[in-house]
């Protein structure tokens, strides 16, 4: 039960990350820096997508996952069957959060245009 949460609290922290990496005005000159030293993975600066995706493959390359090594019991091949669900499991889950959190913005968006800021007479 706990690697479950444990998956949940890794995609929570790899997606607010990811948000401060993309969209931070502080970060801008950083990413632009990235972007023009880079140019074959710039986009990695500033697409959330693809940051989620990547920083989620290295996450699940050290979470330690004993539910996941009894399915795979060959040493090697074993190690990378589980990172690799690990790697996919984090990264939906963080996109999920993600998707969440923008839906939640847009109804507050949303409530705040048209519904508690007006004056109703």
């Amino acid at each position: 039960m706990y690697e479950i949460i444990l998956i949940a609290l890794v995609a929570l922290a790899i997606e607010n990350a990811t948000d401060i990496l993309t969209t931070v005005d502080l970060l801008e000159k950083q990413r632009k820096w990235f972007r023009n030293r880079f140019p074959r993975i710039g986009k990695l600066a500033t697409c959330s997508y693809c940051q989620t995706f990547w920083l989620s493959g290295i996450a699940g390359f050290f979470l330690p996952m004993t539910l996941l090594s009894c399915l795979f019991d060959c040493t090697m091949v074993g190690f990378l069957l589980k990172w690799a669900v690990l790697w996919l499991a984090i990264a939906r889950t963080a996109n999920l959060f993600g998707i969440a959190y923008a839906v939640g913005n847009s109804i507050e968006d949303f409530l705040s245009q048209y519904t508690i800021g007006k004056n109703r007479d």
